[in-house]
């Protein structure tokens, strides 16, 4: 058998619990997923939405502070393109021939 947890409740929170029973919730159940999902955070695990995962690493890693920002909006292709050209120009103007 399991471990009895026994805890105290506001009177907005027994109000809850009662409109929660009477709709046919169990409440014992959604404590113990409440208590899981926490659990589960605690744990650092990775979200599984790719939204929400990329969110995460942003928090456990983030870029060094004496990272610079980019010049350009990454998802903008035209704008990406026009940047890369400009570059390559540049580039191949300061090349000397041999």
């Amino acid at each position: 058998m399991g471990r009895l947890l026994n805890i105290r409740l506001s009177k907005q929170d027994a109000a809850v619990v009662d409109q929660l029973r009477r709709k046919g919730v169990v409440v014992s159940d959604l404590v113990r997923v409440a208590l899981r999902d926490e659990y589960a955070k605690q744990q650092d695990a990775p979200p599984s939405s790719p939204a929400d995962l990329l969110e995460w690493l942003h928090r456990k890693y983030p870029a060094p502070a004496s990272q610079t920002t980019r010049r350009i909006d990454a998802t903008n292709r035209k704008k990406v393109a026009a940047f890369l050209r400009d570059r390559l120009k540049k580039r191949s103007g300061k090349r000397k021939v041999a």
